[in-house]
Formats: C-alpha cells, structure tokens, sequence
C-alpha cells in the first residue's frame, strides 16, 4: 500500500530525542491494522495516534547510536519504501523534531512536531522568537517565543491554552514555562534560561483525542 509521510523522523535523529512524523495512507485503513517496527541496537517501542483525519502521528526515541530500521505495516504487510533506515550518531544527528539551543552561545531553539493536524509543524513561521535559528540568547533573560498553529494546509488553528504543552530541559533538569493566549490564534511562551547550557525546547499543540502531554 502506498502512504504519504509528512516530518522528517524517518530521515534523521538525535540520540534520546523523539522524531516524529506523520503517516496518511491512500486507502481508509483501520487504525488497529497499522504497526510500526523500531529495530536497533537496544530495544525501541514506537507510538502511533490516530488523528482521526485519514492521518496518523507517529513517534519514537533512539535511546544508543547505531542503525534503525522502522517498518511500517498494514495489516501486517510493509508499505512502500519500507523499512526505512535511520543512522543515529551520539550527539552528530539533527534531531527530527528540529534544533537545539545554547543559552549564553550561538545555537537554536527546538520546537517538536510535524505538519499534522495533532502537532505544532516546527518551521521557522511557526515559531518565533529570540534564540530561534542561531541566535544568542544570555541566561537569566527572559526569553519569548511566538507559536502560530497551523494545519497540514497552513491555516491557522484556533487552540486553547490547556491544549498546549511546553516541556523545556536543561542539564539540570525541566525549566518553567508559562503559555499566553494572544487572542489572534499565536501564542507567546515565556521561559528563562537559569544558567549557560543547552536546552531543549518541545512543543506539542494537542487535538481531537491525542493523549495529554506526549512528553510527561
């Protein structure tokens, strides 16, 4: 069976950072007929969710370096261009999702998503802000990104805050984040780097029945 693949967790990712894409099957597919196969070098469990549009998002997690290979399967058959093989470096591969960011050097923040209905898509006029891209940004500044919602079509969605959920970690740990609703469909996230290091920012906007947070 054929299938569009929106995302770029099938081409690259980094060592203990989820990739994600999406899946949209050219027939109608029972969403208990699909499976996706991680084999690696450690044993890797693969999520799915069902965006009840035709399209489904899908996710996982490199947790060593080495090669991956994903199948997807319909009914137990394997779509085409599957499997599809994925070398994981330590600390060498972009991540899916999008980049990382260094507070108090050049770097770039990370959104995660892809071009569904259920997730932010991570594009640079999707999210905005200081530190975004290569910027610098100074610990202990307050930093404001500017997230615009947009469907697989661009078209901005109309979210609530709770449907929103920002994970930002450090080397010691999550930092806090607070979530504005600007009233005009964007979104300003406000988090503030405590100290020099890098950081990782995941963002996941939550439709339909998708389970809240992905990233707890």
């Amino acid at each position: 069976m054929e299938i569009q693949v929106d995302g770029s967790g099938l081409d690259k990712a980094e060592l203990n950072n989820i990739a994600f894409f999406t899946i949209t099957p050219k027939e109608v597919v029972d969403f208990s007929k699909i499976k996706i196969e991680v084999d690696g070098p450690v044993d890797t469990v693969a999520e799915i969710f069902d965006n009840t549009d035709g399209s489904y998002d899908c996710e996982w997690e490199p947790k060593a370096p080495g090669e991956y290979k994903i199948s997807i399967l319909i009914d137990g058959r394997n779509v085409v261009g599957s499997p599809f093989v994925i070398d994981v470096t330590d600390g060498n591969s972009k991540r899916s999702a999008g980049p990382t960011n260094d507070a108090g050097d050049s770097g770039d923040e990370e959104a995660a998503g892809d071009s569904s209905n259920a997730l932010c898509p991570t594009t640079k006029d999707i999210v905005k802000g200081p530190g975004l891209w290569g910027e610098e940004i100074n610990p202990k500044d307050l930093v404001v990104l500017i997230l615009t919602p947009k469907d697989k079509k661009g078209k901005p969605l109309s979210l609530k805050v709770e449907d929103i959920a920002v994970k930002i970690t450090g080397a010691d740990g999550e930092v806090a984040a607070d979530i504005f609703d600007n009233g005009d469909d964007t979104y300003d996230i406000e988090w503030e780097p405590p100290a020099e290091g890098n950081f990782t920012v995941s963002i996941t906007c939550l439709l339909y029945t998708s389970p809240s947070p992905r990233d707890s």
